[in-house]
């Protein structure tokens, strides 16, 4: 019951209407400063541990991870940057659509979806950058190659921006930007039939990401299942905080 009530609450909460602070522009310029300095050290800082049959064993992967080993799909590859663009646009568009089409029935007031608008901006911004931070930094911190390095460590190994498997980048911002969406739209009056719509399509985008990042061979299935958790984490922490204001001030 316990449970039950928390997730009732939190489900409120998400609700309400997040208002722009001050806090904000630090909130989006700080995560960028600090994802460009740690994307741009990460790789000089990396040491290159799996250069040969020895030191880089496939004995040392977990079996739920062996499904990557071999693969080498690049059709998959490109597809998961095109559903990774597709999860972005939806979170973008689908809140604009949304407006704009109350805009045009009368329900919802110009100066109101403006507001909508810039504040879905500012938060999408800071979803974005804030999953980049912790994505890479992760990379660094665990420096786990990826699976195609496995097949010819001496080759592959030898490349220090190979060592940034754990976790999924794709996946991570594909599961990001649709709690982001789903969140958004929870704030929104639309049907029922929307939301489910939406919000499914989004998930089902995140899925179809990971999914084609484990089968092009670029990253092992716990780097996906990472990537989904630690994304939406990052879009939940940021709503709470958001809606944490909103309580403060009322």
């Amino acid at each position: 019951m316990k449970i039950k009530r928390h997730f009732a609450n939190l489900l409120e909460r998400l609700k309400k209407k997040p208002t722009l602070t001050r806090q904000d522009i630090l909130l989006a310029i700080l995560p960028g400063l600090l994802w460009y300095g740690v994307f741009h050290t990460r790789v000089s800082l990396v040491s290159p541990s799996c250069t040969s049959v020895e030191t880089c064993s496939t004995a040392n992967i977990p079996w739920i991870d062996q499904v990557a080993l071999g693969r080498k799909n690049r059709a998959a590859d490109h597809m998961s940057f095109y559903t990774q663009y597709f999860a972005g646009a939806l979170a973008i568009f689908v809140p604009v659509g949304v407006s704009v089409t109350q805009v045009a029935s009368g329900t919802l007031p110009v100066a109101i979806a403006f507001q909508f608008f810039s504040a879905d901006l500012i938060f999408f911004t800071q979803t974005t950058l804030w999953n980049g931070v912790l994505n890479d930094s992760m990379r660094f911190l665990t420096q786990r190659p990826r699976p195609f390095v496995y097949d010819n460590p001496k080759a592959e190994g030898q490349n220090p921006a190979h060592y940034s498997s754990f976790y999924s980048g794709h996946t991570s911002f594909s599961a990001a930007i649709t709690m982001f969406l789903i969140i958004t739209l929870l704030g929104r009056r639309i049907s029922r039939f929307s939301f489910w719509f939406w919000s499914s399509l989004g998930f089902t985008t995140a899925l179809a990401t990971g999914s084609l990042r484990v089968i092009a061979g670029r990253h092992f299935p716990t780097d996906v299942l990472a990537g989904l958790l630690a994304g939406t984490l990052v879009a939940l922490a940021l709503a709470i905080w958001h809606r944490r204001t909103v309580d403060k001030r009322t």
